[in-house]
């Protein structure tokens, strides 16, 4: 398994970690305050061979 690329984005309302891995279309996911690492999670995952994931936690 490959590792998920992690980027922060500052915004008005704090910073967001943002993931991102795959190909493909588009997809967006949010975490939902849920612990995150590189890995990624098992749902969000399923989507990578497909779409190109970007994780919002």
């Amino acid at each position: 398994m490959t590792n998920w690329d992690e980027t922060l984005l500052p915004t008005s309302r704090g910073i967001f970690k943002i993931f991102i891995k795959g190909v493909g279309d588009p997809v967006c996911v949010t975490h939902n305050y849920s612990e995150i690492n590189e890995t990624g999670d098992y749902f969000t995952d399923s989507f990578t061979k497909t779409h190109k994931v970007y994780l919002v936690n």
